[in-house]
């Protein structure tokens, strides 16, 4: 992945995709949307690859104290990416931005989920969009593995507020926000 700081002086220092990257992304997470399962496979596989080697670097990059958004920053564009498809016109894009989640959520190495971090809420917002579209003639497996992924998150966002027990107020309010929808 191609990632390059942006030149601007007010936001010097600030890591953005480049083109390339972008464009690799969005093929990848497309092609958790196809509807030919080999091209499904080859996605989901290309996937774990970005999420393992990501935190690899981010284990590695651990004693050098950068910012969680700097370490995590992979995941946090794969993430944008899927909560863009949940969103999507078809099935298959919705359908390939859950798949997007369910394998962010379920790697075994990111029990941390620190790419989820202020983002549950369009998170949990993008899979009942996805929910709330769910026709009759789909597959009950859509159903469930979109329940199972938005459970994921809410889960995670439930755990992280029992350790705001002494935070700021507008911190805990995003979570407050998340328990009403």
């Amino acid at each position: 992945m191609e990632v390059a700081r942006d030149p601007d002086p007010e936001t010097a220092g600030r890591r953005m995709l480049t083109i390339y990257s972008n464009a690799f992304m969005e093929t990848v997470l497309e092609g958790l949307a196809s509807p030919i399962l080999a091209e499904v496979e080859a996605a989901t596989e290309l996937v774990n690859f970005i999420v393992s080697d990501t935190l690899a670097l981010d284990q590695a990059a651990n004693g050098k104290k950068l910012k969680s958004e700097e370490r995590v920053f992979m995941l946090s564009q794969l993430a944008i990416r899927a909560q863009h498809l949940c969103h999507g016109d078809t099935w298959l894009f919705k359908l390939g931005g859950t798949r997007g989640f369910q394998l962010l959520l379920a790697h075994p190495d990111a029990q941390e989920r620190s790419w989820l971090v202020g983002r549950e809420l369009e998170t949990s917002t993008a899979l009942n969009t996805v929910l709330k579209s769910v026709q009759p003639d789909q597959p009950e497996s859509v159903t469930t593995n979109t329940k199972e992924a938005a459970l994921v998150c809410v889960k995670s966002a439930i755990d992280q507020l029992a350790q705001l027990e002494n935070t700021e107020p507008q911190f805990k309010q995003r979570f407050d926000i998340l328990s009403v929808h």
